[in-house]
C-alpha cells in the first residue's frame, strides 16, 4: 500500500510539474503615458544667459504633450514641440519638432519629427530610444523628486560617444 501512495506521489509531482512548465508567463502589462504623469509641469533651466522652459500637460487620452522654448538674452531662439503617444503595438512613442521663430521648421527635420520608441521604464525614468539615428539615439528623461527633472541625449558624433545632460528645476 505505501508503494501505491507513494507512486501516486510521484506521478502527482510529475503532471504538476510538467502543467507548470507548459502555462507560458503573461507578458508584464506595457507601460502607458499614465505612467509618465511624473513628468507633467512646468521646468525652467537657465545656465549661460539662456533659459529653457518646458511644459509637459498631464497624460490624457494615451498621450502627454509638451511645448518648449528657449530664450538667449531677450530673444527666442527655438521651440520645440513634444509627443509621446501610444502607437498601434501599444508602445510609448516620442516624437519632437523644432522650430526657429516664425514656427520655421529646421532644416534637419524637413522629413518630419524625431522618433523614439520607449524601451525601459521605472517609477521615474523613461528611456526613449531610435537605435537608427546617431544623436540622439537615446532620450533619457528622469526625476530623483518631485522638483527636478533630467534629460539626457546620449549617442555618437562622428563616430564617437556623445552625451548632453539637462536639469531642470519645477517652476513655482
Amino acid at each position: 500500500m505505501k508503494r501505491i501512495a507513494a507512486a501516486a506521489v510521484v506521478a502527482l509531482s510529475l503532471a504538476a510539474a510538467g502543467f507548470a512548465s507548459g502555462r507560458e508567463e503573461a507578458a508584464p502589462p506595457k507601460p502607458t503615458a499614465a505612467d509618465l504623469a511624473w513628468m507633467a509641469g512646468t521646468w525652467i533651466r537657465s545656465e549661460g544667459g539662456s533659459t529653457f522652459e518646458e511644459t509637459w500637460l498631464p497624460p490624457r487620452g494615451g498621450s502627454l504633450a509638451a511645448v518648449s522654448r528657449n530664450v538667449k538674452g531677450e530673444k527666442t531662439a527655438m521651440f520645440e514641440l513634444s509627443t509621446v503617444e501610444t502607437a498601434e503595438s501599444g508602445d510609448l512613442v516620442l516624437h519632437i519638432r523644432h522650430f526657429g521663430p516664425g514656427l520655421a521648421s529646421w532644416k534637419s527635420e524637413a522629413s518630419g519629427p524625431g522618433k523614439w520608441t520607449l524601451v525601459e521604464s521605472s517609477e521615474r525614468k523613461a528611456v526613449f530610444e531610435d537605435a537608427s539615428k546617431d544623436f540622439p539615439r537615446r532620450i533619457v528623461y528622469a526625476s530623483a523628486h518631485a522638483d527636478d527633472l533630467r534629460a539626457f541625449l546620449e549617442g555618437e558624433r562622428e563616430g564617437k560617444p556623445m552625451g548632453m545632460q539637462f536639469l531642470f528645476k519645477r517652476a513655482k
